[in-house]
């Protein structure tokens, strides 16, 4: 009778878990994730979907949909390997900032696009905006070589001042030959990863505190009942304060996001700049290596257009690009000299440009290309 009983009970309580997890998914819709492991270039965005892509504080009158490809490229259809005789083909490579927060036209690759035109009236610019957020120098140097085979006439590069603390995460499941040379750089497991990054900045993590994480991607309720009970969910805005414990953990072996945009640098900073900037090497100089134009430049963040935050990260980077035979748009400096409001450029409560950053930094981008661009008419063109 006991086994009996305690097999109901079971019963009653599957039922009403699955009521509950229905009638979750009912009320506030289905999630859908965005992005996708990928066993060699780490994560992509899912293929061949539409999402809504919503800048707060941007006037729209609804949020704007972007679409994604089959190719996981954004806004954009599946371009031939092989081109037309007057086609300029673009490619645009980089995180959510490539990315751009609000619709595809009102993105950086979208300002940039529109402006090349109108300078190469002669010519069909196409482009591929491979923007994946959180991407960073080292994934798109994994991912290069797939993307070249689309035959660029030029590529822009933007490196983000999240991209140390990104590089260093994703160094550790790196695959490499034995001649050291990085072949991939695959996806872990929620359940086991070793840190995980809250409210309070990174932290030592288990499997006992992933587990509501990775029960909370895989189920309505269960993310539900995170989002009411969870404290400390969610990245740490740059609008905080640095994390305070930020030698302790360095000192552990666990880096911190914004380490290089402090004013002072610990060995384990130096390190992780290192690293990236040699991942950046290794884009420019593949890219240059076929003969293709490379412009890169480093996103400008608020924080260092009012000049809280160091912008060493800039120069570096600068420096590191013109050393691997690229082109660098100081895209900083450009943004500064406007003298606009710095709060009128970015989304509300988000690190994200808005359409009016944007539109400011793609204009300062297509400038600096002015000089690489074919401006003669094709011949066969009328």
């Amino acid at each position: 009778m006991r086994l009996k009983d305690f097999l109901i009970g079971v019963g009653i309580t599957i039922t009403l878990l699955l009521v509950a997890e229905l009638g979750v998914g009912l009320t506030f819709g289905v999630r859908t994730d965005l992005v996708i492991d990928h066993p060699i270039f780490h994560h992509v965005w899912k293929p061949n979907q539409t999402f809504l892509s919503y800048c707060p504080g941007d006037e729209t009158p609804s949020p704007p949909l972007r679409t994604v490809n089959a190719l996981s490229w954004l806004d954009g259809p599946v371009l031939s390997k092989e081109k037309e005789p007057n086609e300029f083909r673009v490619l645009f490579v980089g995180d959510s900032f490539v990315q751009g927060s609000g619709s595809a036209k009102a993105s950086m690759p979208g300002v940039v696009v529109r402006l090349l035109q109108k300078q190469l009236p002669y010519r069909k610019v196409t482009h591929i905006n491979s923007g994946t957020l959180s991407y960073s120098p080292l994934l798109i140097s994994v991912r290069l070589a797939n993307l070249l085979q689309y035959h660029p006439d030029l590529v822009i590069f933007s490196v983000d001042m999240t991209d140390d603390f990104d590089d260093w995460k994703y160094r550790q499941t790196i695959v490499a030959n034995p001649a050291g040379s990085i072949l991939a750089v695959q996806p872990r497991s929620l359940l086991f990863a070793p840190f995980r990054e809250g409210r309070n900045g990174i932290e030592r993590s288990s499997f006992f505190k992933n587990a509501p994480l990775w029960l909370a991607k895989r189920s309505e309720l269960a993310f539900f009942l995170f989002s009411l009970f969870a404290q400390d969910s969610g990245s740490p805005s740059p609008n905080e304060v640095f994390q305070k414990n930020y030698l302790e953990l360095h000192e552990k072996g666990i880096y911190t996001r914004w380490a290089w945009c402090r004013n002072e640098w610990d060995e384990f900073t130096t390190e992780n700049v290192r690293f990236t900037l040699s991942q950046i090497d290794q884009v420019v100089r593949a890219v240059r290596a076929l003969g293709i134009p490379l412009v890169a430049t480093a996103v400008p963040h608020i924080h260092q257009l009012q000049g809280v935050w160091s912008e060493r990260p800039h120069l570096l980077i600068q420096e590191q690009v013109l050393a691997s035979g690229g082109l660098y748009a100081d895209t900083l400096s450009k943004l500064r000299a406007l003298g606009e409001e710095s709060e009128s450029l970015y989304c509300k409560g988000d690190m994200h440009f808005n359409s009016r950053g944007n539109e400011r930094w793609g204009t300062a981008i297509a400038e600096s290309l002015i000089p690489l661009l074919p401006l003669e008419r094709p011949q066969g063109v009328p």
